[in-house]
């Protein structure tokens, strides 16, 4: 069972996903899958996944209604992510996004090896700040209380950078580090937050964060 917001999708036991408001009451009709456990679906702000059979993902409105066609996998889906318009599925080595109607959005990426990532991508144009902190990796601070819940800051971002989304959504920034070994072993923390005013209350959006070690190429 996972709940997000005024939503509550529940995995039965006889291959159907159910979605149910806070007040327990149905909304909509039971989905027929197959072979689906809790972890194969995904409920997100605005939309849920569910991960069927291990061949496809299917995307689905908080009410249960199907959005776009079924998208193909392979048995090496990995992730499956999303923001509040965009979904990130990255399956063997493969790379694509898909809108919130389930419409793919760009073209198909291929990488060399079997890719980790999680989505910065949001609504093109929009603003994004980019945080480093230096030292371990510090614990959480909730960002609930503020106004923004489901989203947690991590203290002693030192630097920061102003970024603005491309035209599919997406933001990055190059970090280049001297070549000195005074360097290696350093860690550092890394974060994006998204201004984004209908979002919730504070109008910020968090990122997970991340946490790198220097180390010695040869």
């Amino acid at each position: 069972m996972q709940t997000t917001g005024d939503r509550i999708v529940v995995t039965d036991a006889d291959d159907q996903v159910r979605v149910f408001d806070l007040g327990g009451n149905p909304v909509g009709a039971p989905i027929p899958v197959t072979h689906v456990d809790e972890y194969d679906v995904l409920l997100f702000a605005q939309f849920f996944t569910i991960t069927d059979n291990f061949q496809t993902v299917k995307i689905y409105d908080r009410n249960g209604n199907q959005l776009g066609q079924p998208v193909p996998i392979g048995y090496g889906v990995q992730h499956v992510q999303a923001t509040f318009d965009r979904i990130l599925i990255i399956d063997d080595n493969e790379v694509r996004l898909f809108d919130e109607h389930g419409a793919q959005v760009g073209s198909t990426s291929t990488t060399l090896g079997e890719p980790e990532a999680q989505p910065v991508c949001w609504q093109a144009g929009s603003i994004e700040s980019f945080g480093i902190g230096f030292g371990d990796f510090p614990a959480p601070i909730d960002l609930g209380g503020l106004g923004a819940p489901g989203c947690f800051a991590y203290a002693g971002l030192a630097i920061t950078y102003a970024v603005v989304t491309d035209g599919e959504g997406f933001a990055s920034v190059g970090l280049t580090l001297p070549s000195a070994e005074i360097h290696v072993g350093a860690r550092f923390t890394t974060q994006f937050y998204l201004v984004d005013l209908g979002a919730n209350a504070l109008g910020i959006v968090a990122s997970g964060a991340a946490q790198t070690t220097v180390g010695q190429g040869q």
